[in-house]
Order: C-alpha cells, then sequence, then structure tokens
C-alpha cells in the first residue's frame, strides 16, 4: 500500500501527460464550430454577435462560449489554432481537477483519467471548436461544490450562479444541473424557518446571468432562442419519427464508441446501489438529460450529447466507495483497458492516418449519424497542419476564399461553417439547413420523408433570393412576404424603434403565423 501511494502520483501524472498527447495526436475542428467563429469575427470587428452583418439573428448556441472566443480571438485574429489550444487548455484543466479535487483517493483519480482517455465521444469533443470543453469544465466544477459544500444559503446561490452559466452555454444543459439545484434547495426549505422568500430570492440572484441574457436577446436578437433551435425544433415533423431518431442515436453510439455508454450506465446502477440521496441527483440530471437527448432526435454527431452525462457518470465514479485502494482498483481498471482497447476507435491508438482510408461520406450511417472528426480529420486535424498550407486545408474553405474575391452579394448554400467565415463580412451568407437564415426557421421541412438529423433541408420561396439581394420585398406568396416584413423589422430594423418592440411581442406571441403557408404548399419551382 505504501508503494502504491508513493507511485500514485507519478501515475496521475503520466496520465495527464498522455491525455495531453491524445489531445494533440486527435486534435480538429468542424464547420459548424465556424459558423460561431463568424459571429465572433463580426462581434470583435465592431459588427455586433451577427452571422451576417446588418441582421441581427444569434446563430449560436453557446453564448457563453462565443464570448469567450471572442475575448482570446481579439488578441490573436486566428480561428483555427485559437479553438484547438483553447478547447485542450480548458480539457487540461478538468482532467487536473478530476484528480486533484474530485476523485476521493488516488486510485479514484487514475481510474477516472483511464476511462476518459479511453472514450472517444469525450476525446473527439474535446477539441472540434464546439462548446464541449467549457460544458466539461463548467460541469466539473459545479459538481465539486455540490458534493464538497455544506448546504447553506451561500451553496444555493453559487450552485444557481454556476447552473446559470452552464446555460448559458448550452440552454438545454439546465437539465443536467436542475436536480442537483432543487435538492439543495429542498434541503434548505425543509431544515430552515422564515427564511423561504430569501431562498427564492438567492436562486434568482444565482440564475440572473440566465435571466438577463434572455432579457438582451429577446431586445437584440428578438427572441428567447437562438435561430439553430428554431431551425431543429419547428421542423413540422412527427414526434414519433424524432424519438425513434433519437433511440437510433444512441444506436449508434453503442456501434461506434459502446465504452462511452457503458460508463454512463455503469455510473447510473452504482448511485442507485449507493442509495445516496446527494449523489442520486446526479444521476437524475443524467437520467433526464438522456431523456431529453431521444425526445429531440439526438444528432447528426455521434456522441456529441453525450460527452455531458458522461463527465458527470466519470465523477459519480470517481466519489462512488468501489476504488480506495490499489487492491480494489485492479478490477475496474482491467475492465477499463479490456473494453476500451477493443472498442472499434480507441483515442489513445488514434494517430495522422485517422480514419485509415475511409472516405469521408462513408463515415455518415444509415441513420444519419456521423463519425464527424473522421468526416473532417483529414483536411482540419492538427496532424495534418503544415506552414504551407490553410488551415482547415477544406474544399469548402477555398470556396469561401473565391467567394470573397467575386462580385457576389452573397449565397444561399447548405454547409456555411468554413465558406462562410472565409467570405468575409460583406458577403451575405444564408443556408438552407436554416441555421442562420431567420425566416427559412420558421418553415417547415417539404418532405417529412426525406431528411437527415440536424440537417433539415428548407425549400427557398420563390423572390427570396430577389428580396435578400435588392432589399425589396419580392416573395411570389403575398402572405409569406408580409411575415418576412414584420421578420425583418425585428431583425434588420432599429433597435428602439416602437413599432420593432410590438412586432416582437406579436412575433413570439404567434400573431404573424397565419401569413406561414401551410406544410404542404409548394414554396419553389
Amino acid at each position: 500500500m505504501k508503494d502504491f501511494n508513493g507511485y500514485s502520483r507519478l501515475i496521475v501524472f503520466f496520465l495527464i501527460s498522455l491525455l495531453t498527447v491524445v489531445l494533440i495526436r486527435t486534435a480538429w475542428v468542424c464547420d459548424d464550430a465556424y459558423i460561431t467563429m463568424r459571429a465572433v469575427d463580426n462581434f470583435v470587428n465592431g459588427y455586433g454577435p451577427v452571422y451576417n452583418v446588418g441582421e441581427r439573428v444569434q446563430s449560436f448556441t453557446h453564448p457563453l462560449w462565443m464570448f469567450l472566443v471572442s475575448g482570446v480571438y481579439m488578441i490573436t485574429h486566428e480561428a483555427y489554432y485559437t479553438l484547438i489550444f483553447m478547447s485542450m487548455i480548458l480539457t487540461l484543466i478538468v482532467a487536473i481537477f478530476l484528480t486533484k479535487r474530485v476523485a476521493q483517493t488516488q486510485a479514484a483519480a487514475i481510474l477516472g483519467m483511464t476511462i476518459i482517455l479511453f472514450s472517444k465521444s469525450f476525446i473527439d469533443f474535446s477539441t472540434s471548436g464546439l462548446e464541449n470543453p467549457l460544458t466539461h469544465l463548467i460541469l466539473i466544477v459545479f459538481a465539486l461544490l455540490y458534493l464538497t459544500m455544506i448546504s447553506s444559503l451561500k451553496k444555493l446561490l453559487i450552485l444557481s450562479f454556476i447552473a446559470a452559466l452552464g446555460a448559458l452555454n448550452r440552454l438545454d444543459l439546465l437539465l443536467i444541473f436542475l436536480p442537483a439545484v432543487i435538492f439543495v434547495f429542498l434541503e434548505l426549505w425543509i431544515s430552515t424557518k422564515n427564511q423561504h422568500k430569501r431562498q427564492l430570492l438567492i436562486c434568482f440572484t444565482g440564475f440572473s446571468p440566465l435571466i438577463l441574457w434572455l432579457v438582451f436577446a429577446v431586445f437584440y436578437y428578438g427572441f428567447f432562442f437562438p435561430n439553430p433551435a428554431y431551425a431543429k425544433l419547428n421542423t413540422g415533423l412527427p414526434e414519433i419519427l424524432l424519438m425513434r431518431q433519437g433511440a437510433d442515436y444512441f444506436l449508434s453510439l453503442l456501434a461506434l464508441d459502446p465504452f462511452t455508454l457503458l460508463v454512463i450506465i455503469s455510473a447510473l446502477a452504482v448511485a442507485i446501489l449507493s442509495r445516496n440521496a446527494q449523489k442520486g441527483m446526479l444521476a437524475v440530471g443524467i437520467g433526464l438529460y438522456l431523456g431529453y437527448i431521444v425526445y429531440i432526435g439526438g444528432d447528426f454527431m455521434n456522441g456529441r450529447f453525450f460527452t455531458a452525462p458522461f463527465l458527470f457518470a466519470v465523477i459519480l465514479l470517481c466519489r462512488s466507495e468501489m476504488v480506495v485502494d490499489w487492491k480494489s482498483l485492479v478490477v475496474p481498471l482491467g475492465f477499463v483497458l479490456i473494453i476500451g482497447f477493443t472498442s472499434p476507435y480507441p483515442p489513445l491508438l488514434s494517430n495522422e492516418n485517422y480514419p485509415y482510408g475511409i472516405d469521408p461520406d462513408s463515415t455518415i450511417d444509415i441513420r444519419g449519424v456521423a463519425d464527424e472528426r473522421a468526416y473532417y480529420y483529414q483536411t482540419t486535424g492538427l496532424l495534418k497542419s503544415c506552414r504551407k498550407c490553410e488551415m482547415p486545408n477544406h474544399q469548402w474553405v477555398k470556396d469561401g476564399l473565391a467567394m470573397k474575391k467575386s462580385d457576389n452579394h452573397g449565397a444561399i448554400l447548405g454547409n456555411i461553417g468554413f465558406y462562410g467565415y472565409y467570405a468575409g463580412p460583406k458577403k451575405y451568407i444564408s443556408d438552407t439547413f436554416a441555421l442562420v437564415d431567420p425566416l427559412l426557421a420558421r418553415l417547415p421541412v417539404p418532405d417529412v420523408k426525406e431528411w437527415r438529423i440536424g440537417h433539415y433541408q428548407r425549400s427557398v420561396p420563390l423572390g427570396y433570393a430577389e428580396t435578400l439581394d435588392s432589399g425589396v420585398i419580392q416573395f411570389h406568396d403575398p402572405g409569406l412576404g408580409g411575415f418576412y416584413r414584420h421578420l425583418a423589422l425585428i431583425t434588420r430594423g432599429d433597435l428602439f424603434d416602437p413599432q420593432r418592440l410590438v412586432a416582437i411581442l406579436e412575433m413570439n406571441l404567434g400573431e404573424y403565423n397565419y401569413l406561414l403557408p401551410p406544410a404542404d404548399s409548394s414554396l419553389e419551382k
């Protein structure tokens, strides 16, 4: 036992160093990250946090990540390496928190770090340019304080504040935080007298960052939620189809990264068997979030939505009484190594040849879910970078640079991340998936039989392109033209125009929905 304690810190240091190596070998960025980067570039250059200059649309789903990246981008004025190295630093901070503060023993720290090293989902989205690394940091700080602080009004305030920051980084993360916050709230409610109003005030104060952002979003953008939320939740698709797709998202994870799913299930079982109400609330948060994944249909990026519940699962395992010394470490560590190395694509074995000669299009499975890192790695992977090529070295980057030099006013296309960022702020870029287009996001998917999760193709209404190009409404459908007139007042009109403020209220109450065409109508030739 003495020998183990002597070497355990060295082993933990080795595992964190190994994580650094793995992150370097797997680092990449995805096209969607550059949708945010175009908003970051516009914001830093004084055009506002918007995707298209002159049109106030919230194209990003993670305000906190967007503002954090903006702070660094203001210094670097470079996107690719900024995203990668920011993400790596945040991930290493998470690893340090896990081993130094969260894990109850050195044995648990070794187990937790080993689990992280074998999770393809966690490693893949510890870079990618998306908000996951910041989510992971917020989650681990929240869990640490929740599990170690004595219940008090101060604890309730801090946890509410951190949960608000988590929701600012991604609004649906509220589901994973709320059970723990409610548990602390009820503990205090039962144990204290004459402080109930104060508790409510403290919760309101803690969640004030989120409340203030939502108020700002309604005033500035005209809507509570980011535009991609309307694009992906306002599809007109039957809920049963989305829930079936959500179940398929789990099956896709099982096929590509069974290790991560097994860790989540194991942690839920450990939490249930422990009969510890406090830890049980973290498990409830995991369960709620997994249910939400099914309800919305999952995602097109394999593993992306599982990294938050996975990290909570690792925390639960590190805080359990399962591993307290080297003897109790041997069996679970053995299982982790065997299952990890026999999984389809262990991150520890990944190299610059990933995905090993497979055509990018074939990385999208029959369910429409992609191994996103495999799809982009050969053109955006850190190990593929060189001094003589622009990174990302992707065709969409070249297309965007060509657009920047062209005389065209703009374009409406599908994938707009790399393309839009490199086209520059002077070009108006819209997308048929409606992620940045406020009008298309409010139109249903024209064919409920032909769609891919996260890629809900909309028809471009007749006259819309001409309207965008000229600024004069030229829709063939007069009702749609009327709807767009109100929408344009919100997104393009003077911020303090009283008519705009009235339009915001009426639009959010659905007063103009009657102007939208029926779901089965034809909007294009």
